[in-house]
């Protein structure tokens, strides 16, 4: 059964995210540990990413609480 692709999850590679906070690579990494930061999810045997809107929920939540 296909799944309507509304229904998918968008994900940014692990190589890729820091462009979702305009930040480098060095930075985001450190971001990255932070607690609460959204966790990795395999895509495959070597391929890791992050789902677009948790970390765009996050993004809104870290700036709520600056």
């Amino acid at each position: 059964m296909n799944t309507p692709e509304r229904n998918r999850a968008v994900v940014v590679r692990s190589t890729r995210a820091h462009e979702v906070f305009d930040i480098g690579r060095t930075q985001f990494h450190a971001v990255a540990k932070t607690p609460g930061f959204p966790k990795k999810v395999v895509l495959g045997r070597k391929a890791r990413g992050y789902v677009l809107s948790e970390l765009e929920q996050w993004a809104a939540e870290s700036a709520q609480r600056l």
